[in-house]
């Protein structure tokens, strides 16, 4: 069978038991354990966002070996992958396997996602609904997060005048910012608020959390997201990766899974970012934050430069 082919068949609800099997044979590097782990996260991400609590706990407990997998909730509500979204996801994928993040990738595979599927648009915005973390972000007015003005304003060596300097210097577009949020404009509300707080606060976070710009860091970062918040284009990221991997250099699946399941288990320890009023923080220094709040830097066993001196993930 081509092995595209068996992806798609692969790519849907599994028990714990076939999925902590094929977690631990994908570890072991062996291709039918990486196809079935990355097909299950692409039925996750794109499919069954409810599931993706289970799917990454249990990467994350069977690469760290830090917790006992969990079960595989029954009776989740599921949006169809239909051939025309086989036919973009492979598109997509097969155009984006020569480097790790293109510079439209990301906006790729989340209109792909989205395209044509109210079904799971609808299991989207309730999933975004439910999730206890992001309760904060769908009550709280919305905010000019980067006003360059009142962070221009903020003491030196502030996480405000960090973050001036850097729009100012270019190191932090406005620009692609405004970019990006006007990319959303077609979402749900709810989809809206949680994804267009996630766009204008990137940066802030990232420094925060400790992330560097990196290939690695910023796998590592999607996961941290999405277990701060559920969020559902980095599922889709995520799931694309492991997919270029597992069936165009599986040699890279290894380092990917560790990285998420590092990030994972990063935003499950962090204390929820979206409950933080981040405007009244920006006088303060990142070291000051991250006492304030109880926020330990990310660590990897990895170098944050791996994939740009070894090669991409995928490679």
């Amino acid at each position: 069978m081509d092995r595209t082919l068996e992806f798609q068949k692969a790519a849907r609800r599994i028990g714990r038991e076939a999925l902590v099997d094929s977690l631990e044979a994908a570890k072991q590097g062996h291709a039918p354990g990486q196809l079935q782990i990355a097909a299950t996260m692409t039925w996750a991400a794109f499919s069954c966002p409810d599931a993706i609590d289970a799917v990454y706990d249990n990467i994350a407990s069977v690469w760290l070996g830090d917790d006992d997998p969990q079960e595989m909730p029954e009776r989740l509500a599921e949006a169809p992958l239909d051939s025309q979204f086989w036919k973009d996801f492979w598109a997509t994928t097969r155009e984006s396997s020569q480097q790790i993040i293109p510079s439209d990738f990301q906006n790729r595979v989340v209109d792909i996602a989205l395209a044509s599927r109210p079904r799971f648009i609808n299991i989207a915005e309730r999933y975004v609904k439910n999730h206890p973390n992001l309760g904060a972000v769908l009550a709280r007015p919305v905010r000019d997060s980067l006003d360059p003005v009142a962070l221009g304003a903020c003491p030196a060596n502030s996480l405000g005048k960090t973050l001036h300097g850097m729009i100012v210097g270019h190191g932090y577009s406005q620009a692609i910012v405004d970019m990006r949020l006007q990319q959303l404009r077609h979402l749900p509300e709810s989809l809206l608020r949680v994804n267009s707080r996630v766009v204008k606060m990137h940066r802030p976070w990232n420094l925060v959390a400790g992330y560097d710009t990196g290939d690695s860091h910023q796998i590592a970062y999607g996961a941290f997201q999405l277990a701060q918040f559920g969020l559902n284009h980095a599922a889709m990221i995520l799931a694309s990766f492991a997919a270029i991997s597992c069936l165009v250099a599986p040699t890279g699946f290894y380092i990917l899974l560790y990285l998420i399941a590092e990030g994972w288990r990063h935003g499950q320890q962090t204390p929820n970012f979206m409950e933080i009023d981040w405007e009244s923080e920006w006088v303060h220094s990142v070291d000051t934050i991250r006492e304030r709040h109880g926020i330990a830097p990310f660590r990897s066993v990895f170098s944050k430069n791996l994939f740009e001196v070894f090669g991409t993930a995928a490679g």
